[in-house]
């Protein structure tokens, strides 16, 4: 592997000519133009583009990357006027790129109609594409990708965008995971979305999680008049989610559509999202709830509607009023501080403890992005009595539903043919190795980092079996 050390324009270009696969541009600090890649098929390993000073040293005014594959670039600043095509990364008909630990922005200034930050083309398509560890900034647009399959978005900061954070068109077999978009800040009548899925072809093969769109306020915003409440969250409607899982994402907006998914979705599941509807004033009061709408399988939400038959709890997770103080479900009741608008914090979004919200939603992600400690484990004492016979199989029982709490962990006293998974609370009975036995007790410890257990018991009972058939030598003992 050969290190290129280049400190002009010049240098780059060359270095760029003469790398192979495998090879490092080691960028010194300083300003440079635009690099261009173009038909440059490094092949096996990737060629990495990087600041020699491993500390963003070298500012490249824009970059442009076609017709290319297996090239990287890693720890530098594309920021400033330049562009190409109007965006700051311009990619198109390309296989195997990575954009790492970069600052992208245009200019800082008030003006977020120039640039978008990373730009992916239709004409030729995108293939695996990994974009992480980014910090975007003062563009138009965040993330645009078009017609990508395999793609890799994790861990960037998108931030004073005009106009959406991320936008995507036919996507297939993707990540998109812990990306934060707090700033929000809007171009004139601009519907800023924190994630956009605009294509009637829609995605397929993807996992949308551990996202957070929040609201960091006036006190935090170069541009104060300009703040924007009424981003939309999750919008995947234009056309149909498949075989795509929706989980675990955090999302604070005044806008109705918090998640929102196409009604021809199949195999979509949203579970364990917090969406935490922001004080309707600062936004518009037709929007007086954020909701999640859609989905094929929806498990362990938490979001909102105004009032009505929708609030309450259900296998889908627990549908909070926004409207209706006397509610059981009053979000206001249910979150710390869910109307604390901009400036809002993750603390803020914890659900209360000892509340029907807790333990919903994002709630064990949150707790650990704030270092908040939930509730013990509790246990409700209504696991019913098993009886089996002798050499008659295995079976299996459930015992999850009679415990409250995050993150347990489970086990069982010891008795001979009898396990329980850890991790699901589910008891396996193998009754060919269990010995004949009258109302022995069974008991499940649920733990988790906060003390004390809880436990729950139930008796057993395995009957004899004989020649003649099912002979009861003992009785099922009932608690």
């Amino acid at each position: 592997m050969t290190i290129f050390n280049v400190s002009s324009d010049a240098e780059i270009v060359t270095a760029l000519s003469n790398a192979v696969g495998g090879d490092t541009i080691s960028v010194a600090t300083g300003s440079y133009g635009q690099v261009t890649v173009s038909g440059q098929g490094y092949s096996g390993s990737y060629v990495t583009l990087t600041s020699a000073d491993g500390n963003r040293g070298a500012e490249i005014a824009a970059m442009s990357i076609t017709t290319s594959s297996y090239f990287a670039v890693d720890g530098v600043k594309v920021i400033g006027s330049g562009q190409t095509g109007g965006h700051k990364i311009y990619m198109n008909d390309v296989d195997f790129i990575k954009i790492n630990d970069c600052e992208i922005a245009g200019t800082i200034d008030s003006n977020l109609t120039d640039f978008r930050g990373i730009y992916g083309d239709n004409n030729g398509g995108l293939r695996d594409i990994i974009i992480s560890n980014n910090d975007i900034h003062h563009c138009n647009g965040g993330i645009w990708l078009y017609q990508t399959d395999g793609l890799l978005l994790s861990n960037n900061d998108v931030n004073y965008t005009g106009d959406d954070a991320l936008k995507f068109s036919t996507l297939n077999d993707y990540i998109i995971e812990l990306n934060r978009f707090y700033d929000i800040v809007r171009d004139g009548t601009k519907h800023t979305d924190f994630m956009q899925f605009e294509n009637s072809n829609g995605t397929s093969n993807g996992i949308i999680r551990k996202n957070v769109q929040l609201l960091s306020g006036p006190s935090n915003f170069v541009y104060a008049p300009s703040t924007y409440a009424g981003a939309q969250g999750i919008f995947h409607n234009a056309g149909p989610a498949t075989n795509v899982t929706i989980e675990d994402n955090i999302i604070y907006t005044a806008h109705i559509n918090a998640i929102k998914v196409n009604s021809a979705s199949t195999n979509c599941t949203i579970q364990r999202n917090s969406v935490i509807h922001a004080p309707t004033a600062l936004y518009s009061t037709t929007h007086k709830y954020s909701s999640i709408q859609g989905g094929n399988t929806l498990l362990g939400n938490l979001s909102s509607t105004a009032t009505g038959s929708q609030v309450g709890l259900s296998a889908a997770g627990l549908v909070m009023s926004t409207t209706d103080a006397g509610s059981q479900y009053y979000q206001s009741d249910m979150i710390t501080n869910p109307d604390a608008g901009y400036g809002v914090t993750l603390e803020d979004l914890l659900p209360i403890v000892g509340t029907a919200a807790e333990f919903l939603g994002a709630d064990t992600y949150l707790k650990s992005l704030t270092g908040s400690v939930g509730s013990a484990p509790t246990a409700g004492g209504n696991l019913a009595s098993q009886s089996f016979g002798e050499y008659s199989g295995s079976y299996t029982y459930a015992t999850a539903f009679d415990f409250t709490g995050a993150d347990i962990v489970y086990s069982i006293n010891s008795v001979s043919g009898v396990t329980i998974d850890s991790a699901t609370g589910v008891i396996t009975f193998d009754t060919n190795v269990m010995a004949v036995q009258a109302g022995t007790a069974i008991t499940v410890t649920a733990t988790n980092a906060t003390s004390p257990a809880a436990t729950s018991t139930f008796d057993l009972s395995i009957a004899e079996w004989v020649s003649s058939g099912m002979k009861i030598k003992a009785s099922v003992v009932f608690a």
